[in-house]
């Protein structure tokens, strides 16, 4: 049924975005014009009774039947999954839905196809990295350990020093067997293991940087006509499109509440501040000095680089400047 702004104001009604895991996603399917026609998501809800409560397998079917969305619950009762509930959605004005308002976000784009983790090489990495940490750490332990050996001694010497026990340290006095010799054997360490780690490290290090460099991945349609840089990292083609999901989410919330105006939800992009280059600032900053920039595009690269607020003016740079040197000195551009 429709329901006004003002009961949605009383009763206190209001629209939520829900997110899902990918393993919570059982099955979907894809219908006329491109189109999702079938979402079945996995739950687990919780059943009271008076003095415990249960938790309980749930299915939620997101479908669309004869052009109009419908929501299903299947529950698991032992052995069997029933249909407990089944209604159809409507938005703020009564209308039925047209689509379903769910939407898949992806590391290349956002559609249901499955895409490759962009941190899937690290966590593997990472993994090798553990590994080698583990195998270093036992030979550090073993060959750590240093070792007595007695050369000469016969079956009656070992008898008496085993009744009397051998004392061991810098303060105690060793005795060897007539003819023989104490000695302790040392093992040298073993390094492969820790140069693995050291290789491992400056591999992660490259991946990382990988994700934050421009062009490492391409474009999609979507993104060559929203999208105008030049170029694009792996992390900030996965904020694009957790942007864009978002995005069509806000839009359906908003029809839910009968909210007509344009909604947009936009991730900063922009990361190469991460990417810091103190050589870099230096150069800049002396080019600066010279004359060679002028203050607008000096004040912009260095808000590229994170170091001065994105949302502050120019002219408030200045007079933060002037005010803090005490000297009322103005900047003009060069």
């Amino acid at each position: 049924n429709a329901v006004s702004i003002a009961e949605q104001s009383q009763q206190n009604i209001h629209s939520t975005i829900t997110t899902y895991r990918a393993e919570q996603i059982n099955n979907w399917k894809i219908g006329e014009n491109r189109k999702l026609s079938l979402v079945v998501l996995n739950e687990i809800v919780e059943i009271e009774d008076t003095y415990q409560t249960t938790n309980i397998q749930q299915w939620r079917e997101l479908r669309m039947l004869d052009g109009v969305y419908v929501v299903r619950i299947w529950q698991r009762t032992g052995t069997d999954i029933i249909l407990v509930d089944e209604y159809t959605p409507t938005d703020g004005t009564g209308a039925t839905w047209g689509h379903i308002p769910f939407y898949f976000v992806g590391a290349m784009d956002n559609n249901p196809d499955i895409d490759k983790s962009p941190s899937l090489d690290l966590a593997n990495a990472n993994i090798s990295h553990y590994r080698n940490s583990c195998d270093y750490q036992d030979s550090t332990f073993f060959v750590g350990q240093p070792q007595i050996w007695v050369s000469g001694a016969d079956e009656h010497w070992m008898k008496a020093v085993q009744d009397a026990g051998i004392y061991f340290g810098s303060r105690a006095i060793g005795a060897a067997p007539m003819g023989g010799s104490v000695t302790m054997l040392q093992a040298n360490p073993n390094t492969a293991a820790r140069e693995s780690m050291n290789d491992i490290k400056e591999d992660m290090v490259s991946m990382g940087a990988r994700l934050l460099t421009p062009n490492a991945v391409p474009k999609t349609a979507e993104q060559s006509r929203s999208e105008t840089a030049a170029g694009h990292s792996v992390l900030s083609l996965v904020a694009m499109n957790v942007s864009h999901a978002y995005t069509d989410a806000l839009t359906d919330a908003a029809l839910y509440m009968r909210i007509t105006e344009d909604v947009s939800f936009k991730i900063n992009t922009d990361i190469s501040g991460l990417a810091f280059d103190p050589q870099k600032l230096d150069s800049m900053v002396r080019a600066w000095q010279m004359g060679s920039i002028p203050n607008s595009d000096h004040w912009a690269n260095l808000r590229t680089m994170g170091l001065i607020a994105h949302d502050k003016p120019d002219d408030e740079i200045e007079d933060e400047i002037a005010e803090d040197s005490g000297t009322g000195l103005i900047l003009d551009d060069a």
